[in-house]
C-alpha cells in the first residue's frame, strides 16, 4: 500500500509538471465559443477550458450538478480538434452512463489499463490508453489506491487527466479515499460545481416526480392517505 502512495503521488507530480502540450497549438477558448454550449454554466465552462489547458484537473460537486453532462464538451471539443480521449469508470454501470452521455465508447477503469484481450472484434482496444491525449475517469470517488495508481502510471506524459467525481458519494470499496485526498492538494486545478438542475422548480425530474407523488397519494386507501400539509 505504501508502494502504491508513494507511486500515484509521484505519478501525479509527473503529469502535473507536463508542459500542456494540447495548448500548443489549439485556443481552446474559441473554440469553446464557437461550439453549442447547450446551456453550460460559467462554472461548467471553466470545468471544460482547465480540463483541456492542465494536465491534471478534477470535476467535483453535489448529485444533479451537470457533471457527467458538463464531460461530454471537453470530449466533443477533442474530437473536434483531432485528438484521442478515453472514457473510464470504476464500474461497467458508470461506464455505460458515459457511454450514453457522450456518445463515445467508455469501459471500465481496470479494461483500459489491463493488457489487451485475446479478442479480434477490437484490434484497436489496447492501443486506447496509449494514444489518449485526454482521459476521463468518471465516479472518481470509487477508486481506491491502487487503482488509482495502476491507471496514473500507464498515463503517458503530457496526457491530461480529468477526475470527476463526488466525496459524498460511496468511497472506495479498498483501502484510501483519493479524489478526497487530491481535493486537499491546493496546486491540483479543480471546479466545483454548484447549481442543482435536478431539482429546479420546473425541471422535468421535479414534475415528474411531483405528479407521480400525487398520483400514488390518490391511490391510496382513504385511511392511509397523509394529511394535506405532508402530501409532498
Amino acid at each position: 500500500m505504501h508502494r502504491a502512495e508513494t507511486g500515484l503521488a509521484q505519478d501525479i507530480l509527473r503529469l502535473r509538471h507536463a508542459p500542456p502540450t494540447l495548448a500548443e497549438h489549439t485556443d481552446w477558448t474559441s473554440l469553446l465559443a464557437r461550439t453549442t454550449l447547450e446551456g453550460l454554466t460559467e462554472e461548467q465552462q471553466h470545468a471544460v477550458l482547465t480540463a483541456l489547458t492542465t494536465p491534471v484537473s478534477i470535476l467535483t460537486g453535489g448529485p444533479g450538478c451537470g457533471k457527467t453532462h458538463t464531460l461530454r464538451t471537453p470530449v466533443a471539443l477533442a474530437e473536434q480538434a483531432g485528438l484521442t480521449s478515453a472514457l473510464a469508470a470504476p464500474t461497467g454501470k458508470a461506464a455505460k452512463r458515459m457511454e450514453e452521455t457522450t456518445g463515445q465508447p467508455a469501459m471500465t477503469v481496470h479494461r483500459l489499463i489491463s493488457s489487451p484481450p485475446d479478442r479480434s472484434d477490437r484490434p484497436d482496444e489496447h492501443t486506447r490508453l496509449e494514444a489518449a491525449d485526454v482521459i476521463v475517469a468518471d465516479e472518481a470517488s470509487m477508486l481506491d489506491v491502487q487503482l488509482a495508481a495502476r491507471l496514473v502510471a500507464a498515463i503517458r506524459t503530457g496526457c491530461h487527466l480529468l477526475l470527476v467525481g463526488d466525496t459524498d458519494q460511496p468511497p472506495s470499496v479498498g483501502p484510501g479515499r483519493v479524489l478526497r485526498d487530491l481535493l486537499a492538494v491546493p496546486s491540483i486545478p479543480r471546479t466545483q460545481l454548484t447549481h442543482v438542475f435536478r431539482q429546479d422548480d420546473e425541471s422535468a425530474a421535479t414534475t415528474s416526480a411531483t405528479a407521480s407523488c400525487a398520483a400514488c397519494h390518490t391511490s391510496l386507501p382513504r385511511r392511509l392517505r397523509l394529511p394535506p400539509s405532508r402530501k409532498s
